[in-house]
Order: structure tokens, then sequence, then C-alpha cells
């Protein structure tokens, strides 16, 4: 049975017929005809528990017949995704702020609502926890701010 379509395949015309079969562990593995219609289409292999299922086709035609069956299958009978959606500015904040100046990687920030431009991270390795940073303003007035007071917008469009 299909669980994803819910019904078993045979009432679809699949049926299959077992080769080789064994156990492994607590599976039932091997190979098999498929069948479509009494008209044998492929062969399935697996070899192990946890092997995935190989399907080697007898034709291309009976590959493309199968496709097009399980597609009509699936769309006629697919359930609803079970997705959730959202909109990517209720995830994402349109800015935030970073702790430490050495936390900076953009140029720009936002200071008072102004787009100023970091001049100088003011960060030394010897003391990773600075927190003042140099930013030019719109007018070009350079002003030495705390880093925890500007914002860093985020960029939602490429």
């Amino acid at each position: 049975m299909n669980e994803w379509l819910n019904t078993p395949l045979s009432q679809h015309g699949f049926t299959a017929q077992p080769i080789f079969e064994w156990m492994c562990t607590d599976t039932t593995v091997g190979y098999h005809v498929i069948y479509l219609h009494g008209e044998p289409v492929c062969l399935s292999t697996k070899e192990a528990r946890k092997a995935s299922t190989n399907f080697s086709w007898f034709s291309e035609d009976a590959y493309w017949r199968v496709r097009r069956l399980i597609h009509e299958l699936a769309h006629a009978q697919a359930p609803k995704p079970m997705i959730d959606t959202v909109k990517l500015e209720a995830l994402v904040p349109a800015e935030y702020s970073v702790e430490y100046s050495s936390q900076l990687i953009y140029d720009w920030v936002l200071y008072e609502g102004e787009r100023c431009e970091v001049v100088n991270r003011c960060s030394d390795y010897n003391k990773p926890t600075q927190q003042k940073i140099v930013i030019r303003g719109e007018d070009g007035v350079e002003r030495t701010v705390d880093v925890r007071d500007v914002r860093i917008p985020v960029p939602l469009k490429p």
C-alpha cells in the first residue's frame, strides 16, 4: 500500500511478483518484477533493510506510462500540503543591533533614524568587548557612538 496516496496500488493495475526474497533483520528484501495491467514494466531491487529500492525499467515507454499514471493518481488524491506558510517580513525583523563593535560587519547603519557610514569600528583584538564606533551622518559630521545605539537594516530584497 502506498501510504501517501492511501490506496493499494493493485487497485490501479500494479502487481509485484517476487523473484528472490530473503529476510534482512526484520525486513523482507529482494528482487521483484513489477507489472502494470499484467505487463512487466520494471525490476525492483532492495538488497538490504536500510538500502534504497532501485528500479530497472524494461523500456522507456514503460517508465513513462508508469510515471504518468502515478502523476495522475497523485494529483487526483493529493492531500493538502502539511506546511506552514509565512511572510518573510513576519520572520525577519526590519533591523537589528549588535553588542560589540567587533560584531559589526556592514559599512552602513541607522543612527536615530538617519543612514550613517561606519568610519571606524574602534575594534581592538585585545579588547573584543569594545562598544564604541565612529559614524559619519549624511551631513558629513563624524561622531563616536555606542554600537548598541545603532540599528543594522536587514536587506530583504537583493
